[in-house]
């Protein structure tokens, strides 16, 4: 049986796109100063999740995530 990875990047991508939206509620008077805060935390996000959608449908002998890429993407 040949052994997958665990594509952290799509789980990495939601848990930051998770923190950017409770930091924007958490600290909507400091936020709302400097919008450029949160967008960088979906910025990163974003970028985390595509890079694990790409790395699971290009290589999808290597790594997981192709139903949960949807599924967390879909959610984020």
């Amino acid at each position: 049986m040949e052994h997958r990875f665990w594509n952290w990047r799509l789980w990495a991508g939601f848990g930051v796109s998770l923190l950017a939206i409770a930091s924007y509620f958490a600290f909507f008077h400091v936020i709302r100063l400097v919008p450029l805060v949160g967008a960088a935390l979906f910025a990163v996000a974003a970028i985390l999740l595509v890079s694990g959608l790409k790395r699971a449908y290009e290589q999808p002998q290597l790594y997981r995530g192709k139903v949960a890429g949807r599924v967390l993407a879909s959610l984020s």
